[in-house]
């Protein structure tokens, strides 16, 4: 639990976001979970001023050009944030609106592009759009990857302790959390990266106590 929480909280608080090839992730989990289907059609206005290459059409729709999978485990992580928003909005109307301030500000103070057209639709989504798990999607996504890297840290831990004791195997999974990429790359945005490493990571404890129950291989 100690592990858990060092891990989690010290990359969910660091600064670096990185948002870019994972901008329609939350959006396609928001899509799936509203609408039952994996197209972004309904987040265009979003697309309009995201990077060209996050985008793909098909058949006259629009999806996510990266792989479902990250999506896929963000479904439950956005039915539980946008339940909670909503229930801390409706409580407090007035919270609504600070973020929503808040939040216009930091995109005006930060144009993405140098075409005025593109900042003018990023903004004017921004004060418009819902607010929810999407319209937060740089802080939640950093949550989540964040949360995934902590839990490969527990599994990782776990792995190693069936091998050497307590004290180096702290150490190995404490080197994989801020030794390497797990820190640089995978909690800062949500990528493939974390869920590739807490599945993987997963598959290997399977693996090793199936030499114990092989029913778990």
């Amino acid at each position: 639990a100690i592990l858990f929480a060092v891990v989690f909280f010290t990359h969910a608080a660091s600064p670096v976001h990185q948002t870019g090839d994972s901008t329609f992730c939350l959006p396609t989990a928001a899509s799936m979970l509203r609408e039952g289907n994996a197209d972004i059609d309904e987040y265009a206005a979003l697309a309009a001023f995201s990077p060209e290459f996050t985008v793909e059409r098909v058949r006259g729709h629009m999806f996510n050009a990266f792989p479902i999978g990250t999506s896929l485990i963000a479904v439950p992580f956005v039915l539980v944030v946008d339940t909670t928003l909503d229930v801390l909005f409706r409580i407090s109307p007035g919270l609504h609106q600070q973020v929503r301030h808040r939040v216009v500000a930091y995109v005006r103070a930060r144009p993405l592009s140098t075409d005025p057209r593109l900042q003018e639709s990023r903004i004017a989504w921004y004060e418009t759009a819902p607010l929810d798990c999407v319209y937060l999607r740089q802080f939640f996504e950093v949550i989540l990857a964040s949360l995934l890297v902590a839990l490969t840290a527990v599994a990782l831990l776990r792995l190693a302790r069936a091998h050497m004791p307590r004290g180096p195997a702290l150490i190995v999974s404490l080197a994989f959390c801020f030794g390497t990429a797990a820190y640089s790359t995978a909690s800062r945005g949500l990528w493939q990266h974390a869920p590739s490493m807490f599945l993987l990571t997963l598959v290997l404890l399977l693996l090793d106590a199936a030499r114990a129950k092989p029913y778990l291989a």
